[in-house]
């Protein structure tokens, strides 16, 4: 039974990697909730303190500030698409393993849906000091 829920939950992790269920309405979530939190932090003196500090220690570089109301707004779906799914194709992910038992089980062979991604190198699995 055990093995049955770690290869349903691997499988599981695979799907939303390889098939990320993109909604428009977990955009405009965010969007509603990033804007509040910025006119909040806007309407006291340490709140604007957190919203610009980084930028101004950083020379006003704007990789370093915090939205603007506009830049929020602007904010789309395939704009974050874009962004997220080179990642999702192509980064290595890091797998933990909890547990001294599941470490040999884990070396044996994961299920077919794991076992290699395209464009995906092979690793082994190294029990750490």
């Amino acid at each position: 039974m055990l093995a049955f829920l770690r290869s349903c939950l691997l499988r599981s992790i695979t799907a939303y990697i390889s098939v990320p269920g993109w909604r428009e309405s977990a955009i405009d979530q965010a969007r509603s909730t990033e804007a509040e939190a910025v006119s909040e932090a806007s309407a006291s003196p340490g709140g604007v303190v957190r919203l610009d500090l980084a930028k101004l220690l950083h020379d006003g570089d704007r990789r370093w500030s915090s939205p603007t109301p506009t830049d929020i707004a602007a904010l789309r779906l395939q704009d974050v698409k874009s962004l997220i799914e080179p990642q999702l194709a192509s980064a290595p992910i890091e797998v933990v393993v909890v547990g001294s038992k599941l470490i040999p089980q884990c070396k044996r062979s994961p299920p077919p849906s794991v076992r290699y991604r395209a464009g995906r190198k092979r690793r082994r699995l190294r029990r750490r000091p």
